[in-house]
């Protein structure tokens, strides 16, 4: 069939643009591109503790030569990285994960045109525990509200000044501490287990200075008296002081509070000094005035130089003693005064002051088969007798009176002694060489 060239060459016209375009796509395009490729992620450590860091390294390469670029990711979203853009990073897992879990760590790498991804498991290590109270210093008194750190694991310390500090990995780690008002706390640790760490911080902006005097009830200073600031548990602490020649005292960092003050004798030259306690609540810097009790002598027999500090009667079964000359001492012989049991009595009473403490007497007596008792007038009315020595030999002793529930304070006082024979047939006798009768006020 003839085909008239005019309708030939539209076609050859479209054949030649076909051409011509398929020749510059060639041109333009150039080689397929080749994907980036990621070798390895190498991990160091291989494990990790919750609140540690763990390096992540990656190694990868283009086959074109392209520059490449990265993106870390983590899931769960449980970490914080140094650089998510850095071929070598530090991450930092959250304290939440816990021992057992695993944290998936995720890759992309492009080199502008592809992206490929990777990604590894990390497992969760559990670590160890640093547990302990927070303190003001030389004392157990806790410090609420006290951070605790080691690196960016954290706790704080409690109401009771408890903390713990958990997942800490082993090695060698620094323990640091802070609190308002108080000095920073610094500590190096060597973690191999879980370990308790009391720490011990200085406090000038929350101490306070506790300043006073120590006097006797007749306004005399009390000078080498201890004063010491006790613990919770009623132990001593580290803050004490000793008083000067004028009774006066200071003791500084004391922690507020209702605190507990012990006073005792550092060797007072004067006086017997009756060991006490004192309740002071502390607030701010605190001036006291406290009242030291000190030792009075009330009443003391010597062997025979003082006969008529006693009295000498027979009461109806009982039997007089008798001043041993030989012996210098107040006597008791069952033979001698032929009667089963003897009885001596202080000739007068003794006024015991309503302020009066620790009523004490001191004894000196040798008894040799006999039995050795002893009774308290309390206004008059004789109490039970208390056997103090029994049987034969010597018997030294400072008590305090154990008078029942009768409290002799603001009453008249008085002894009584007794003795009888202990062996059938035998004498018994009692030598009574010193006696002393003593409060303290």
């Amino acid at each position: 069939m003839h085909v008239p060239s005019r309708l030939l060459i539209p076609v050859a016209v479209s054949l030649l643009l076909l051409l011509s375009l398929q020749c510059s796509e060639e041109t333009t395009t150039g080689p397929v591109n080749s994907l980036p490729v990621l070798d390895t992620i190498i991990l160091d450590p291989d494990a990790i503790h919750p609140g540690a860091e763990i390096i992540l390294m990656a190694q990868a390469s283009d086959p074109d030569g392209d520059s490449i670029t990265y993106r870390w990711s983590t899931y769960p979203a449980a970490a914080k990285f140094s650089d998510t853009t850095c071929p070598v990073c530090t991450v930092t897992v959250s304290t939440f994960l816990k021992g057992g879990m695993f944290l998936k760590v995720a890759l992309d790498i492009s080199d502008g045109k592809t992206v490929v991804r990777d990604s590894i498991w990390v497992p969760i290590v559990a670590g160890e525990v640093i547990w302990g109270h927070v303190y003001f210093a030389n004392t157990l008194f806790p410090i609420p509200g006290t951070e605790v750190f080691v690196r960016r694991l954290m706790d704080t310390s409690m109401y009771s000044g408890l903390y713990a500090v958990h997942h800490v990995p082993p090695g060698e780690r620094t323990i640091e501490a802070a609190k308002s008002g108080c000095d920073p706390y610094s500590a190096d640790l060597s973690v191999a287990d879980s370990i308790n760490h009391d720490i011990f911080m200085i406090c000038p902006e929350l101490a306070k200075t506790v300043s006073g005097n120590i006097a006797t009830v007749g306004s005399v200073n009390l000078e080498s008296i201890r004063v010491t600031v006790l613990d919770a548990n009623k132990s001593e602490s580290g803050l004490s002081a000793v008083t000067d020649v004028n009774g006066d005292f200071t003791i500084d960092m004391v922690p507020p509070g209702k605190r507990l003050f012990a006073i005792g004798d550092a060797g007072n030259p004067d006086f017997d000094v009756l060991p006490d306690t004192f309740e002071i609540q502390i607030d701010n810097d605190t001036t006291v005035f406290l009242r030291g009790k000190v030792r009075r002598v009330v009443f003391v027999s010597s062997g025979i130089d003082s006969p008529d500090s006693w009295i000498f009667e027979e009461d109806g079964f009982w039997r007089s003693w008798f001043i041993d000359s030989a012996n210098a001492c107040l006597g008791y012989n069952s033979c001698q005064t032929f009667g089963v049991g003897g009885r001596l009595r202080m000739a007068f009473d003794i006024p015991i002051p309503s302020d009066a403490d620790r009523l004490s007497w001191t004894i000196d007596v040798g008894y040799d088969s006999a039995l050795c008792a002893i009774s308290y007038v309390i206004d008059g009315v004789v109490g039970n007798e208390v056997a103090i020595a029994s049987g034969t030999g010597d018997l030294i002793d400072d008590r305090v009176a154990d008078t029942g529930r009768i409290n002799p304070a603001g009453r008249n006082f008085a002894v009584r002694f007794y003795g009888w024979p202990i062996g059938s047939g035998e004498c018994g006798t009692i030598c009574l060489r010193h006696f002393t009768l003593s409060y303290y006020q």
